[in-house]
């Protein structure tokens, strides 16, 4: 499922489009297992143009889900689709640990957390802790959380060239061409509906 993340996003961005809602609710199983991208109404296209026909590469906009925004947006530095690419991250750190890197894990707080401290801690986040659900994943698994949740957008895994995240090493084997062709065998699917009754 984690390559079908990729694969959907990086489709998405290498048609200039960034979704800037990456997050579990907006991808969903389908009956074959594999993972579909909803809900585009936050997607933006890069470039896009203004009334005077300006091109503009990044938006200003501040628009997403808290917990999987980027450190640009949350200050609004400016961003383009590389923003996804963190909001990937996030999505694949909590895969393997079951929360986001930002979830308030304080013991002291019993109430929901002041969306002001989740965005200091976006905006001061340097590498990713490597809780013991990620360790137990491996050195590569860290390694590819770590590539996505880079300050500088510019470093992040994927925002240069097309397919740098299909070579990343915790891919080492995975057949990518199964999987576009829709061959692959997904490791869950969800159960079959039965037929609705016939209507008398």
């Amino acid at each position: 499922h984690i390559a079908c993340l990729v694969e959907a996003i990086t489709h998405v961005n290498n048609k200039g489009i960034a979704f800037r809602d990456l997050k579990p609710e907006n991808a969903m199983i389908a009956g074959d297992g594999y993972i579909k991208l909803i809900d585009f109404g936050l997607a933006k296209e890069f470039p896009f143009f203004d009334g005077s026909g300006a091109a503009h590469f990044k938006s200003y906009t501040m628009c997403g889900t808290p917990e999987y925004l980027s450190p640009e947006i949350v200050q609004g530095r400016g961003h383009d689709t590389s923003t996804d690419l963190w909001s990937l991250g996030c999505m694949i750190f909590e895969i393997f640990v079951g929360k986001t890197p930002f979830t308030n894990t304080s013991p002291n707080d019993d109430e929901e957390e002041d969306v002001e401290a989740l965005y200091t801690r976006i905006a001061t986040f340097r590498s990713p802790d490597c809780p013991p659900e990620l360790e137990k994943r491996g050195g590569e698994a860290l390694l590819l959380v770590d590539s996505l949740l880079q300050y500088d957008s510019g470093r992040r895994l994927g925002s240069k060239h097309q397919g740098e995240l299909h070579k990343h090493p915790y891919f080492d084997g995975f057949d990518w061409a199964s999987l576009l062709a829709g061959t692959f065998a997904p490791e869950w699917t969800p159960p079959s509906r039965p037929e609705p009754a016939a209507l008398h």
